[in-house]
């Protein structure tokens, strides 16, 4: 009789490693070959392949779960489509061998990885196998300054190895200073270029820019004309890829809209606005550049 697996807590790092990998491997051979058909099963024998994915898609897909609120002391938590958490249920892959081969994509196809200059960044994506990581959809970062520390952790993710974004996002959040070094290409960078490079995979980059009507810490903002001044210049720059190529060099559309912090006592910023205001109305500028993409 073959013996029992030693329960995770009890293995050691090595041999976790290895139980990880076994796991992947056999993940990875998952076919139709090798899979029940299930054809007592109406998604398999009735439902053309096409309706069964959209439903597999809608089951699998990250989304947000609108019965939660985000926590945070910065009113960023409750912008447009960023007040409510990411979930994504995985149950469904589960099921069965043939489900599983049908579906193990969409979470990863469909999901947006969060990260920050400050605290936090999604460094799991490099313990992703290669075949999930050619899946990885949509990175979206939030700017807070633009030393070399940050541009060197934005490579990390842009140009690491294994980095397939579809889809980049960087947001400048309005309560820190203007990101000069954007529009002032210094040292080698090439003229009207941003300062980092995208991989080959992605096919849409996004800047935004969100500010304040009116700022509370004088020495720390310009002022609005002198935020629709730097998007107009940011409007003449173009993306670079890591071969050098760059998407076409204006951008595909520029937008602008508001939006108002919700008036909660744990969502205001006491060091960052007018405590007379704890509902600060946001002005929010997004660049949007598109390109080709292609792999390795």
């Amino acid at each position: 009789m073959a013996a029992e697996p030693l329960p995770i807590k009890g293995l050691s790092f090595g041999q976790r490693k290895d139980r990880r990998r076994s796991i992947n491997r056999s993940l990875l051979s998952i076919t139709p070959e090798n899979s029940n058909l299930q054809f007592a099963s109406p998604l398999f024998s009735v439902l053309p392949a096409e309706l069964r994915n959209q439903i597999f898609a809608l089951a699998c897909s990250q989304y947000r779960d609108t019965s939660r609120l985000v926590k945070g002391i910065h009113p960023r938590v409750c912008r447009p489509s960023h007040r409510h958490p990411v979930r994504t249920c995985t149950s469904l892959l589960r099921t069965c061998r043939l489900i599983y081969y049908e579906t193990h994509v969409i979470p990863l196809q469909s999901a947006t990885h969060y990260g920050d200059t400050v605290r936090a960044w999604p460094n799991y994506v490099f313990h992703l196998t290669r075949a999930q990581q050619l899946n990885l959809f949509h990175l979206h970062v939030s700017v807070y300054d633009y030393g070399d520390r940050d541009l060197k952790f934005f490579d990390k993710f842009t140009r690491g190895d294994g980095m397939y974004w579809k889809r980049i996002t960087v947001l400048k959040n309005w309560y820190t200073r203007m990101p000069d070094l954007w529009v002032r290409p210094e040292g080698t960078r090439p003229s009207h270029a941003l300062p980092i490079q995208v991989p080959l995979s992605c096919s849409e980059f996004v800047f935004e820019l969100e500010v304040l009507p009116v700022w509370v810490k004088k020495n720390e903002y310009r002022g609005m004309e002198e935020a629709e001044e730097y998007v107009r210049r940011m409007e003449t720059y173009k993306v670079l890829k890591i071969d050098g190529s760059s998407f076409a060099r204006a951008p595909s559309r520029v937008e602008r809209f508001s939006w108002t912090a919700p008036n909660k006592p744990e969502l205001d910023t006491r060091a960052a606005v007018d405590m007379e205001n704890v509902a600060p109305k946001c002005d929010v500028f997004r660049i949007v550049w598109k390109g080709d993409a292609h792999f390795n």
